[in-house]
């Protein structure tokens, strides 16, 4: 079982497929596996919709992530 302890967690900045930074968050087990996920923001924008976090300043035209990646 103590293989599956994480011992690390990395976040970072990526770009999705409209060309929009957004968060990838990468672990590592004890064991040496890794995953990563990323988490591109949807176009629909109706109430039930997740919201982005995103810092709104000059960077990327408001889109960038980087208070997001600190959070990871």
């Amino acid at each position: 079982m103590s293989s599956t302890i994480i011992t690390a967690i990395r976040g970072r900045r990526v770009w999705d497929s409209r060309g929009r930074p957004t968060v990838e968050a990468e672990i590592t087990l004890a064991g040496g596996a890794t995953g990563r996920a990323i988490a591109p923001a949807g176009a629909s924008t109706g109430s039930g919709e997740a919201l982005d976090k995103r810092d709104g300043g000059a960077a990327f035209g408001g889109y960038d992530v980087t208070s997001a990646v600190d959070a990871v």
